[in-house]
């Protein structure tokens, strides 16, 4: 996905990982293998608001999903989100409302729809 984004948004922003999964592993090896220095892995995080406070925006490329709490922390938080048009995404994140809806999970689009949200970040 990063040789699809523009060098300046995926090289010049950070990007976070928060909780615990069973691709953490997975994920870390892949970001240190591509020598992504501006990937941070954060872990579980009690204090939510702790968690916007130093992030500005939710990207959720979820392929299924039911009502993501994610989506709702952030939203309560007043941050964006870029969200794929899957089940309860949508129920809550407006295309250009409340954020920015990827219409179908895939990795041009994904990157076509954060090009979007690079060019609004103003907003």
């Amino acid at each position: 996905m990063w040789t699809r984004i523009n060098s300046r948004i995926a090289f010049s922003s950070s990007w976070s990982f928060f909780g615990k999964g069973p691709y953490e592993l997975t994920l870390r090896r892949l970001a240190e293998m591509l020598q992504l220095d501006q990937v941070h892995f954060r872990g579980h995080v009690a204090r939510i608001g702790e968690v916007w406070e130093q992030n500005h925006m939710l990207v959720l490329p979820s392929r299924y999903e039911g009502l993501p709490l994610a989506l709702v922390e952030s939203m309560w938080c007043s941050r964006p989100a870029v969200v794929t048009e899957v089940a309860g995404n949508t129920e809550v994140c407006v295309d250009n409302e409340t954020g920015l809806v990827v219409p179908v999970p895939t990795v041009p689009l994904l990157a076509d729809t954060l090009e979007r949200a690079w060019e609004r970040r103003e907003d």
